[in-house]
């Protein structure tokens, strides 16, 4: 993985998992909890440490993975720890301080601060995408996981049914439609028509894959916005994502306009695509949008000063200038 090449080399791995004795810490050692279960981890070592703060990655609201039962209670809880927090995306930034009044008093405090993750948009020369795309036959890709409920996969697959059967697909073009990250699902569109599952793909191969499509539907249930509209909007694809509480027009429109946000509804979703498909042929709005999106491409972009910084600051090492 991009920037990762080396980790094993540099890094003691100890597999919490896996592990038989206890572990050994010292009063230089500081804690990164990434995922909520590891940030109970990083307060029990930390309470040992001189109830230091812990680093607190927050890549989601992830109390929002369960219903209201115990996990919830428990994965919430770690918002009120000791710790900073480091946080994916804005508008996952500005919901924590919505959602969380701790969480609120630690960025007034400069104690959390947001990052964006580098997409994998890579995209061509122009004249290369309008030879890939100037063409009758178009291709939507569906990107979901039946299996991780905050991709709302029944809510893309029913409104990807009725666009089909309203005949919204019915422009003139030949279409074809891929499932990415849908497993053994099959979607059929009607008794002969159904979504063609593509295989598991590594990051390279998936790169080059999704330079073949012309439009996305990619939802996400969350404040977190995902990736994959990035991935394929920095590629010249039209993409169909969905609100969600804060996350709206306005944080897409920033970032791009090949970018069409609709409400988490069936009818909403399917008139997006309806959009989506009338906007198709004009591939030069597509790649100029696509050439403009104001997001990272890659890892070298994605830190600055002031988050070098700020881990400096969590860890008391000197800063940078």
């Amino acid at each position: 993985y991009p920037g990762l090449e080396t980790l094993f080399d540099e890094v003691e791995i100890n597999y919490i998992g896996d592990r038989y004795a206890p572990l050994k810490i010292s009063p230089h050692d500081e804690v990164v909890a990434t995922v909520w279960y590891s940030a109970y981890f990083a307060k029990k070592i930390m309470s040992l440490l001189k109830e230091k703060p812990f680093l607190y990655l927050i890549q989601d609201y992830e109390a929002a993975f369960y219903p209201y039962n115990s996990l919830y209670a428990l994965a919430h809880e770690t918002y009120n720890f000791n710790y900073h927090a480091i946080v994916s995306t804005k508008t996952l930034l500005n919901f924590m301080r919505n959602r969380v009044s701790h969480f609120n008093n630690l960025y007034l405090e400069n104690k959390a601060i947001y990052f964006n993750n580098a997409c994998s948009a890579k995209l061509s020369d122009k004249n290369t995408f309008l030879k890939k795309h100037n063409k009758k036959t178009k291709k939507l890709a569906f990107y979901s996981r039946p299996s991780v409920n905050r991709n709302m996969f029944e809510l893309g697959a029913l409104a990807l049914i009725k666009a089909w059967q309203e005949g919204y697909f019915d422009s003139g073009h030949n279409w074809e439609l891929y499932g990415i990250g849908i497993g053994n699902v099959e979607i059929y569109l009607s008794e002969r028509d159904k979504l063609t599952q593509l295989p598991r793909m590594s990051l390279n191969e998936y790169e080059e894959k999704i330079g073949e499509f012309d439009i996305c539907l990619s939802l996400m249930a969350s404040p977190h916005p995902s990736i994959t509209p990035f991935d394929l909007a920095g590629i010249g694809a039209l993409v169909v994502t969905n609100s969600f509480e804060n996350k709206g027009d306005d944080y897409f429109n920033e970032i791009t306009d090949n970018i069409i946000v609709s409400e988490p509804t069936i009818d909403s979703i399917a008139n997006a695509i309806k959009s989506a498909i009338k906007r198709v042929d004009d591939l030069d709005t597509r790649y100029s949008n696509a050439n403009k999106m104001n997001y990272p491409r890659n890892w070298n972009n994605v830190w600055s000063l002031d988050h070098k910084n700020f881990v400096k600051n969590i860890f008391g090492a000197p800063n940078c200038n």
